[in-house]
């Protein structure tokens, strides 16, 4: 697991916590997602939808972003 300590209201904390997804369930994931928007013809990504609807998708990516 993979997991992110944030800080909210009033000097709180809470934990994230993720399951951390192999590069090849994530290319797969990356992809059901690429076809579904081809198929409503919208081709855009919005990050802050994508951490609200897939959690997990989103944080694995920024991992991967920042490790390679």
């Amino acid at each position: 697991m993979i997991g992110r300590r944030n800080k909210g209201l009033k000097n709180t904390y809470f934990e994230e916590r993720q399951i951390f997804l192999g590069a090849e369930e994530l290319h797969k994931w990356i992809e059901i997602l690429f076809f579904e928007a081809m198929a409503k013809e919208e081709l855009r990504l919005d990050l802050m939808v994508l951490r609200k609807s897939n959690k997990h998708l989103f944080w694995n990516l920024i991992y991967y972003f920042n490790e390679f």
